[in-house]
């Protein structure tokens, strides 16, 4: 299995979408934070994970500060917190995101880890998991994370060149797409 760890905040939006997308009134039109977080998302960012993740037959694993939102506390024998992965999926699919997420990595900032040991503990728990990508504006990725890691400016997102380093790292499905995507050096 390949998976795509996906942050959204400068990731699938950024400061370049959200200012395209805010209204100039001043005045906030949207009712609740979906609504804001679904009208600043960059529609051609979307686009590009999705092919990632359909040219290399890749699932998604959402490692964004917005899973945080998803995770509830149960009433049931199973204490503590729960993933309510239904909702995550339809956020999901309401910001463009095709395929179904899988996951979420667990949350591990109150015990002072970063997002790299969150993503090391998920890998730790699948190891069905043969290739893996990180989509990401921050760098708080461990050592061992930095040949799949696809650090994102946040300024402008998920970019085609991002999308080119993403594919090479996980691989396409089809050979014949690999090929056309040499990185160049970025100037």
């Amino acid at each position: 299995m390949k998976v795509i760890f996906l942050d959204i905040d400068g990731v699938l939006n950024s400061t370049r979408s959200f200012i395209a997308n805010h209204p100039r009134s001043g005045q906030n039109p949207w009712k609740t934070m979906d609504e804001r977080n679904i009208a600043t998302i960059d529609p051609i960012a979307v686009k590009l994970v999705n092919e990632v993740a359909h040219r290399c037959d890749a699932e998604i694993v959402v490692s964004s500060t917005h899973r945080k939102w998803f995770f509830v506390q149960t009433q049931t024998m199973q204490l503590g917190r729960h993933l309510d992965l239904p909702q995550l999926v339809e956020y999901m699919h309401n910001l463009g995101i095709e395929k179904d997420v899988i996951d979420a990595t667990p949350i591990l900032s109150s015990e002072g880890r970063v997002r790299g040991d969150e993503i090391a503990l998920w890998l730790s728990k699948n190891p069905q998991v043969e290739k893996y990508v990180i989509l990401d504006d921050d760098s708080d990725m461990l050592d061992n994370q930095l040949n799949n890691f696809v650090h994102t400016d946040n300024f402008n997102g998920f970019s085609f060149y991002d999308f080119k380093q993403a594919v090479l790292i996980l691989g396409a499905k089809n050979e014949d797409e690999n090929l056309s995507l040499t990185v160049p050096v970025r100037e």
